[in-house]
């Protein structure tokens, strides 16, 4: 009976020793999945901000376009006059 004491007691402490070290890898993973978390709004902000200057600098590209197409359109009649 005694034997079968410290052998189930011996189990419970090995039982109790994985679920500490299941707890502490559960908690480290924990971290890191809030760290990632916080990453991932950190690179969604910065793609939004790298849209808007892509975004910008499109429309300033077709509005120079735009000009220059109208300066040259006028120049190049103005030479034929």
């Amino acid at each position: 009976m005694r034997h079968s004491h410290v052998k189930l007691k011996k189990t419970l402490q090995d039982r109790c020793a994985e679920l500490d070290h299941a707890r502490s890898r559960a908690e480290q993973y924990e971290a890191e999945v809030k760290k990632l978390r916080c990453r991932i709004e950190e690179l969604k902000s910065e793609l939004s901000s790298v849209e808007d200057e892509v975004r910008k600098a499109f429309v300033l590209f077709f509005c120079i376009c735009f000009i220059k197409s109208k300066f040259f359109y006028h120049y190049c009649h103005r030479a034929e006059l």
